[in-house]
């Protein structure tokens, strides 16, 4: 989850801001629990363009996935923090496939993700190998993503 302090606010003139839009230059967050950098290729008036978002879930990265299947994900960063990660701070983990999965133990929703390096993990248990999380469902899968493309960041497609 994230949080805004007023002093942060960018004012962008009407008329360059989206509808009901606020901008930050910066967002405090409010717990030390993994997060996404999600990048999805868009349409707009004939246009293909690249989107970013920072998500701070695995709901609502699962929820932007399929809500627009029209915009594929092309990129997914998983940012750990540093109880998660190997050298005790912040550390981001570039992600090949997204599952859906059930934990066999609890009977409860699992988001599993396969990072680029294969290595697959839980992001709310760390590095642990999910080998316990079952009826896995793909999500969203990669191969087709900026690294492939040869780009990186957001651009305007030619």
């Amino acid at each position: 989850m994230f949080a805004t302090n007023p002093q942060c606010l960018f004012p962008v003139p009407k008329g360059l801001s989206s509808p009901n839009a606020e901008y930050w230059r910066a967002f405090h967050l409010v717990g030390a629990l993994s997060f996404y950098i999600a990048t999805f290729r868009v349409k707009s008036k004939g246009d293909v363009f690249h989107e970013t978002w920072c998500i701070g879930s695995d709901c609502d990265l699962i929820q932007r996935i399929q809500q627009a299947p029209d915009e594929p994900l092309v990129g997914l960063l998983c940012l750990l923090p540093p109880w998660a990660s190997e050298g005790r701070q912040w550390s981001a983990r570039p992600i090949g496939s997204v599952w859906r999965g059930v934990d066999q133990a609890t009977g409860s929703s699992e988001i599993v993700l396969v990072a680029s390096d294969g290595n697959e993990f839980v992001p709310a248990i760390s590095n642990i190998r999910p080998v316990d999380v079952v009826h896995r469902e793909l999500v969203a899968h990669l191969g087709h993503g900026l690294a492939a493309e040869g780009r990186s960041g957001l651009s305007l497609d030619a």
